[in-house]
């Protein structure tokens, strides 16, 4: 699993997927699934290449390769943020702690009582938040750096997919997205549910923040 790959990876990525090419049978998602199904184990040769998080550099920087030599693929996306403009909220909170003076961050540590005084340490405790408490928290963090705004570099690290980059992603070459999100999340109601019905090959709904 690989979440993003910036521009400046993309040789390093390139070459592990033809070593991985070289050692094992890349397959499609589907077909392992498939195989459970049907009560039937995976080769130990066999395994699956799934990026996750629905960011944009999938697209830009990793589907190329990906076509390029002939590879399956399944990305994950968050059908919540596309189209909204946000970033996945550990992205948004390191990025807008990273803007604070240390003093500051120091000060806006103990203001949300956390258990660290670093940027990682703050982003590790906010994971073992209940969601509305981490929801605070991020507005808490928002209200400390409300003039952040993402560089060029951030843009690309963490912009995520639109719907017509996910439409771009191609099926007969086995390359497929998968939504996961909350049952309740807006993003799978009305036109969205009929919207990821038309596009995904399978949806998955987690109960996870």
């Amino acid at each position: 699993m690989n979440h993003g790959t910036p521009v400046e990876s993309a040789s390093t990525l390139e070459a592990q997927l033809r070593y991985l090419a070289r050692h094992f049978t890349i397959v499609p998602l589907e077909s392992v699934i498939s195989g459970f199904g049907n009560n039937q184990s995976a080769s130990s040769n066999e395994i699956v290449l799934t990026f996750d998080d629905g960011l944009r550099n999938n697209l830009t920087v990793v589907y190329p390769i990906l076509r390029a030599l002939s590879m399956p693929a399944t990305f994950f996306v968050c059908p919540g943020l596309i189209g909204s403009g946000k970033w996945l909220w550990n992205h948004a909170v390191r990025c807008r702690l990273r803007a604070l003076t240390q003093q500051r961050l120091h000060d806006l540590s103990r203001q949300l009582q956390a258990t660290g005084n670093s940027v990682e340490e703050i982003v590790e405790w906010m994971k073992t938040l209940a969601l509305q408490k981490r929801c605070q928290a991020e507005e808490t963090i928002r209200l400390a750096a409300p003039d952040f705004n993402p560089t060029d570099a951030q843009r690309e690290a963490y912009d995520i997919m639109s719907w017509e980059d996910l439409h771009s992603l191609d099926p007969k070459l086995n390359h497929y997205w998968v939504a996961y999100a909350q049952s309740s999340d807006p993003a799978l109601a009305d036109g969205g549910r009929t919207r990821i019905r038309n596009c995904v090959k399978a949806v998955a709904c987690w109960s996870k923040g």
